[in-house]
């Protein structure tokens, strides 16, 4: 009925798609949720975001992403980022310990990650679709640097103008990306040799078989209308 009225609605386009694959049809399956979803999703959940995921759901990924982390030896070697202007270098600096000198966090939400990450970084900038939740990662007061965008853009611009972090991070955002070749292309842009991009997924497991919301590219999108990869 929304497209009857309005043949061009994102969101009933998308929702349509997906419940049109779900059923086994012929349809191209959408690569993104697009940005008014996740807009509309996350604008009026702000408030009460923290509360719902660390004491209803119980939220483990910031624990785990730090524990993975300190496993980890931070780059040291050729093409370093300056944690002062974020430039790229090709000298044999390094961090030092358990600490990188550019960290941005992808999907930073009210800053839930960002409170692990700030002690691994020297420098740590944030990104989320929602300025509502950037607003709420702002009073935490430990990202240097926050803003509103669109993940592929944004790490777009940052390559751009020349800029790396010798860590990026995206936790449970990517459950909105099913081709993610867009972000990892411009990932290996802004991550020099020997940074890392860590990053969480929802699994799949195998692809293949006679399921709806199938997709031959590694990914396939759910009938919430998120994305699993293998």
């Amino acid at each position: 009925a929304v497209l009857a009225i309005e043949p061009g609605h994102e969101a009933a386009t998308f929702w349509l798609a997906v419940v049109r694959n779900q059923r086994g049809d012929a349809v191209e399956i959408p690569s993104v949720v697009p940005d008014s979803i996740v807009m509309g999703l996350y604008e009026g959940y702000a408030d009460h975001f923290d509360d719902h995921l660390t004491k209803s759901l119980k939220y483990k990924t910031p624990d785990l992403l730090r524990a993975m982390l300190l496993a980890l030896e931070p780059m040291c070697g050729t093409g370093s980022a300056d944690a002062h202007d974020g430039s790229c270098s090709s000298g044999d600096g390094g961090s030092g310990g358990t600490r990188w000198l550019r960290c941005l966090d992808l999907g930073c939400g009210t800053g839930l990650s960002g409170v692990v990450l700030r002690s691994l970084s020297d420098f740590l900038e944030g990104v989320d679709l929602s300025p509502a939740m950037v607003e709420k990662a702002r009073e935490r007061d430990i990202y240097d640097h926050l803003c509103d965008g669109e993940l592929v853009a944004t790490v777009r611009e940052r390559a751009n103008d020349g800029l790396c972090y010798d860590l990026l991070v995206a936790c449970d955002v990517l459950v909105y990306l099913g081709d993610l070749g867009p972000l990892f292309d411009q990932a290996t842009r802004v991550v020099p040799t020997g940074g890392i991009f860590a990053f969480t997924v929802e699994e799949a497991g195998g692809l293949g078989g006679g399921e709806g919301g199938k997709s031959d590219s590694g990914w396939r999108i759910t009938p919430t209308g998120r994305y699993i990869h293998s």
